[in-house]
C-alpha cells in the first residue's frame, strides 16, 4: 500500500513539473478573409449603389465566413444579417430542382435519357426530332426559344398545366444543339419531381431537401414565410443617384425557375452539402457516386470552356474548375460558385443590380484562400495567332436566348455581339460593353478576368457558334432576318421619302398642274403610306424611350399600348407597301405625272418593299403581342 501511494504521488509531481503543452495556434485564415471581404464589400459599396451584400464562404467542415453588410431595409434602418435577413436567389433556385431530379434518378424513378412525357401528367411536350429528356433540360439543349410569356402574370398565375401549354415555346433548334437558357425547361422539370414523387414540387422542397439539411429559414415562395423566419432585404434600383425599392415578380406557375429566398447561413450549409458529396452533418440525400455523376457534362465538346454539368453552371476559371450558378430576380443578384478540388464555397447576394460583388467577389475569395494572386491580366501561357486566323472569329453574333417567332421576337432579338480582331486577340462588344480576350487554346479565349469563350465549328471547319464564359448561353452568326441593324436600316429610306412625298405636296400648293383621276388617287395613296409610317416609327420611339430602363416591370400591364401600335401599324404598312408597288403601273401609265415624280415614286415604292420585308422578316406582319 504505501509503495503504491509513493508512486502515485512521484507520478503526480512528475506530471506537475512538466511544462504545460503551448495552446493551439489561432486560425488566422477566417480572420483574414473577414479583414479582406470587409474590404472589398466597403470599396464597392461605397462607389455602387448597393444597399445590402451578405457573403458566406466554407469548407467541407466549417463556415470561414458568413456576414452581411449595408442595410436590409433604408427606410427602417434595419442592417443585413447572415442569419436574420434573406434574399432572393433567383436562378440558383433551380440547383434545388436539379438536385431533386437526381435523388430520383437514384432511387430508379426517374431516367435522364428517357422521354420526359412519359413522366408527366396533364401536359405533353410537343413532338420534335426526338423526344425531350432530362439530360436537355438540365444542360439547357431544349432546342427551344425563349419565351417572355412565362414572365406576365396572367400566365403564371394558372395552374402548373396550364400555364405550360400556355409559355410553350416554339422548337427553332435540334435537341442537344445550341445551349438556350431555359427557365420554362426548369419549370418542366419540377413538374417532373411533382408528378414522378406524387406531391406538389413545394412539398417535396421542403420534405425532402431543406428540413433534412436544417435549412430552416429558406423560403419557396415568399407567401410561405412564417413568422419564426428572417424578413427579406428590401431590394432597390437606382434611379437618377436615388434608390427606390425594386418592382417585385411574383413567378407563379414557374416559381421552381427561380422563386427561392435564403440567409447567408443556410446557403453555407447548401454549399458544404455539396462539398461533401452529397451529405451533411450526418443526413445523406445523394450518394457519393452520383453527387459526383452531378459535376460531369451530360454532352461533350467545349473542352477548355464553360459548359452546363447536370443543371449546374461548370466554369473553368484558371486552373480550376467552379461549380455553381448564378440568379437575378427583382434586382437581387446573387452567385454561388463552388471550387470542389480546393473543397471551397462562396455565396454572395446583393439586393442592388450595380454588377461588381455579384460576380467578381467569389472568383476573389477562392483565389485568396488558395494563395493564388489576383488574376487582372492577360493569361499565361497564351497563344500567338496570326491577323488571318483572328479574321475567322471575326462577326456579329445573336444570342441564342431569345424569342425566334413571333412579335415578342422584337423584344428579346436585338441584342447582338460583335467579334472584332485585335492586335494580339480579340474584342468582344455589346450592351455598351467591351471586353478582350486572348488565345488560350485553339477556339478558346480568355480575358483578363479569367472569362472563357469558346468557338464552335461545323464539319467544314468553318465557325458557327460561341459559347459564353457562364457556360448557359450560346451565340449563333447574325444573319439578315436576325439583324436589329437591318431593321433600323430598313426605316431610313422609307422615313427619307415618306418626308420627300409630303414636301413634294407642299411644293405643289397653289400651282396648276394637270393630273389624271389616277394620279390624284396614287398621290393620296402615297400620302397616307406616309403616314403609317411616321406613326410607326414614332410608336417605336416611344416604346424605345418608355422601356429603356424597364426591367422585369415591364411585364405589368402588358401588352402596353404603344406595342399594340406598333403591331397594328406594321401590318398597314406592310399593306400600304404592298399597294404602293400595285400603283406605281398607273403612276407611271396614265398619271400624267412628270417622269421625275415617277422616279420618286418608283423609288418610295422600292423603300417600302424593303421595310415591308424587314417587318415580315421579324414577325410584325403575321405577328401579334401575347395577351395573357
Amino acid at each position: 500500500m504505501i509503495k503504491t501511494l509513493v508512486a502515485a504521488l512521484a507520478l503526480t509531481f512528475a506530471q506537475a513539473e512538466e511544462p504545460a503543452a503551448p495552446p493551439p495556434a489561432p486560425d488566422t485564415r477566417a480572420a483574414e478573409l473577414e479583414a479582406y471581404v470587409d474590404g472589398l464589400a466597403a470599396a464597392w459599396m461605397s462607389d455602387d449603389p448597393i444597399p445590402g451584400l451578405v457573403v458566406s464562404v466554407v469548407d467541407a467542415d466549417s463556415v470561414l465566413l458568413s456576414k452581411g453588410y449595408g442595410l436590409a431595409d433604408i427606410e427602417t434602418g434595419a442592417p443585413v444579417s447572415a442569419k436574420d435577413t434573406r434574399f432572393e436567389i433567383g436562378s440558383i433556385s433551380k440547383t434545388f430542382v436539379w438536385t431533386a431530379v437526381m435523388m430520383l434518378e437514384e432511387q430508379g424513378a426517374l431516367d435522364l435519357h428517357a422521354d420526359v412525357n412519359g413522366y408527366l401528367q396533364g401536359y405533353q411536350v410537343p413532338a420534335a426530332e426526338r423526344p425531350l429528356t432530362l439530360a436537355d433540360l438540365m444542360s439547357h439543349r431544349t432546342g427551344l426559344e425563349d419565351t417572355l410569356a412565362l414572365f406576365l402574370p396572367g400566365i403564371d398565375a394558372r395552374p402548373i398545366e396550364d400555364a405550360l401549354a400556355a409559355a410553350e415555346p416554339a422548337a427553332v433548334h435540334e435537341r442537344g444543339g445550341a445551349t438556350a437558357y431555359s427557365n420554362w425547361g426548369s419549370a418542366l422539370a419540377a413538374k417532373i419531381v411533382a408528378d414522378v414523387s406524387g406531391r406538389p414540387y413545394e412539398d417535396f422542397l421542403y420534405s425532402e431537401i431543406l428540413a433534412p439539411l436544417g435549412m430552416t429559414d429558406t423560403t419557396f415562395r415568399e407567401g410561405d414565410r412564417t413568422d419564426a423566419q428572417p424578413d427579406l432585404a428590401v431590394s432597390y434600383d437606382a434611379d437618377e443617384g436615388f434608390l427606390k425599392p425594386a418592382f417585385r415578380l411574383d413567378q407563379g406557375a414557374f416559381a421552381p425557375a427561380g422563386s427561392i429566398a435564403s440567409t447567408a447561413a443556410d446557403m453555407a450549409r447548401w454549399m458544404r452539402f455539396h462539398l461533401n458529396g452529397g451529405e451533411l452533418d450526418g443526413v445523406r440525400l445523394l450518394s457519393a457516386e452520383t453527387h459526383a455523376r452531378m459535376q460531369e457534362r451530360l454532352y461533350p465538346g467545349r473542352e477548355g470552356g464553360a459548359d452546363m454539368a447536370h443543371g449546374f453552371m461548370q466554369q473553368p476559371y484558371r486552373d480550376q474548375t467552379l461549380w455553381g450558378h448564378g440568379g437575378a430576380i427583382n434586382s437581387f443578384l446573387s452567385y454561388m460558385a463552388i471550387a470542389r478540388p480546393e473543397g471551397v464555397g462562396v455565396f454572395v447576394s446583393q439586393s442592388g443590380t450595380a454588377a461588381s460583388p455579384y460576380r467578381r467577389l467569389p472568383h476573389l475569395v477562392i483565389d485568396r484562400l488558395t494563395g493564388r494572386a489576383p488574376v487582372n491580366a492577360p493569361p499565361a501561357g497564351r497563344l500567338s495567332l496570326d491577323a488571318e486566323s483572328l479574321a475567322e472569329y471575326e462577326g456579329r453574333y445573336t444570342p441564342n436566348r431569345r424569342t425566334f417567332e413571333g412579335f415578342e421576337k422584337i423584344i428579346t432579338g436585338v441584342g447582338a455581339a460583335e467579334i472584332t480582331a485585335a492586335e494580339d486577340g480579340l474584342i468582344m462588344s455589346g450592351g455598351g460593353e467591351s471586353e478582350r480576350y486572348w488565345p488560350l487554346a485553339e477556339d478558346v479565349f480568355e480575358s483578363r478576368l479569367g472569362d472563357r469563350i469558346v468557338f464552335q465549328r461545323d464539319e467544314s471547319g468553318a465557325v458557327i457558334r460561341i459559347a459564353d464564359e457562364s457556360g448557359t448561353n450560346s451565340f449563333d452568326p447574325v444573319t439578315a432576318t436576325t439583324d436589329p441593324n437591318l431593321l433600323m436600316l430598313a426605316f431610313a429610306p422609307a422615313v427619307f421619302f415618306s418626308l420627300t412625298v409630303w414636301l413634294g405636296l407642299w411644293r405643289r400648293l397653289g400651282k396648276d398642274q394637270a393630273v389624271t383621276a389616277r394620279g390624284r388617287l396614287v398621290s393620296t395613296l402615297d400620302l397616307v403610306s406616309a403616314l403609317a409610317v411616321f406613326g410607326l416609327v414614332g410608336a417605336f420611339v416611344v416604346v424605345a424611350a418608355s422601356f429603356a430602363d424597364f426591367g422585369l416591370e415591364f411585364v405589368e400591364g402588358y401588352p402596353h399600348p404603344p406595342l399594340i401600335a406598333i403591331a397594328v401599324l406594321a401590318k398597314i404598312v406592310f399593306a400600304a407597301a404592298a399597294l404602293v408597288i400595285v400603283a406605281t403601273w398607273p403612276a407611271f401609265f396614265g398619271s400624267d405625272w412628270s417622269i421625275w415624280r415617277k422616279l420618286h415614286h418608283l423609288l418610295f415604292a422600292a423603300a417600302l418593299a424593303f421595310l415591308g420585308w424587314a417587318l415580315w422578316s421579324w414577325d410584325l406582319v403575321t405577328g401579334w403581342p401575347i395577351t395573357p
